[in-house]
Order: C-alpha cells, then structure tokens, then sequence
C-alpha cells in the first residue's frame, strides 16, 4: 500500500452546525425547543476485530459478525471481512481504516425542550435535555457524535425547578 492508495472522503469536522431554538407561548405558559444540525461532515465506525474476538470472546463481539463474508457469492452483498484463523492483525486494521467503514455524520438533533408556567413571583419549570436524533444521514443507526467519541450517546437527563426573583422595597 503507497500514499497513492489513500482516498480523501470529506472532513470530519462538521463544516456546517448551528441551532434553531424557538419559544411559544400562550397566557403564562411558555414552551421552549431546540434543535441542533451539524452537517458537512464524516465519521469512521467500529466494526469486527477478529483478533480481540479470539482473545476476548464474546465480550469482543461486534454486530457486523453476523454479516461477515461466508461462502462465495457473500461479496456481492456485504464488505465485512471473512473470519480466518489464527487472526492476522494486519487484516483487521487494514479493515478497520478502510473505507468501508466511513460514512455520513449529518444529523439534527433534538436538544431540550423546557416548559414553564409563571406564577406571580415565581416560575415552575420542567426540562429535558439530550432527547436523540430527528434524523441522520446514516442508515446504520448510529450517532455520530457518539462514535466519533467512542462513547455511548449522551443520556437523556430531566429536571425541575423554581424560579424566583427578590426585589427589595425602599
């Protein structure tokens, strides 16, 4: 393999993000939303290593086993590498940095919502933040923001509260 097999998908820093937030309203009820886009972007996805799955078992397992090629014919349908024995470390990073496993990072994502009621010295309000993609470009299901940190996708967290504001007489 030389330079020259190298092949530039995109960046994978969004090249486009932003938020869309909006408040409605009605008497003293408020509700709040946001959304959040990032677009213009790629990611590299795990897959199968069969090395970790000798060493480490089940615990290695990743979902694309069961799609591994088989039998003659399988390449015409998936790109996950047959299983050999003993493993060969180089295959499976070959595998692992091959472009077969980037894809597309666009998504929009439902921030928080926050809806309030206004009491008169006092706000009661209820929140929730991290409430998961509306859409995403890929089709596999993943969140692209969780790969790229090799981590599980943030967790959906809740709150409530009391506002109030003190005034002092003169």
């Amino acid at each position: 393999m030389t330079v020259d097999d190298l092949v530039y998908v995109g960046p994978s820093v969004p090249q486009v993000f932003g938020a869309f937030g909006n408040t409605f309203s009605y008497h003293k009820l408020s509700l709040q939303v946001n959304l959040l886009f990032k677009f213009g972007h790629f990611f590299r996805r795990h897959s199968v290593n069969y090395g970790s799955l000798y060493s480490a078992g089940a615990a290695a397992a990743h979902a694309d086993f069961s799609q591994r090629w088989q039998k003659p014919g399988d390449e015409q349908h998936t790109q996950v590498p047959s299983m050999v024995y003993p493993a060969v470390s180089a295959r499976d990073r070959f595998y692992a940095g091959s472009e077969a496993l980037i894809d597309r990072g666009d998504h929009i994502r439902l921030q928080y919502i926050r809806m309030s009621y206004d009491f008169r010295n006092f706000q009661v309000f209820g929140q929730a933040t991290n409430l998961g993609l509306l859409w995403k470009a890929n089709n596999i299901g993943l969140d692209p923001e969780a790969v790229s940190r090799n981590s599980m996708p943030a967790p959906t967290q809740y709150s409530v509260g009391i506002r109030t504001q003190f005034s002092a007489n003169k």
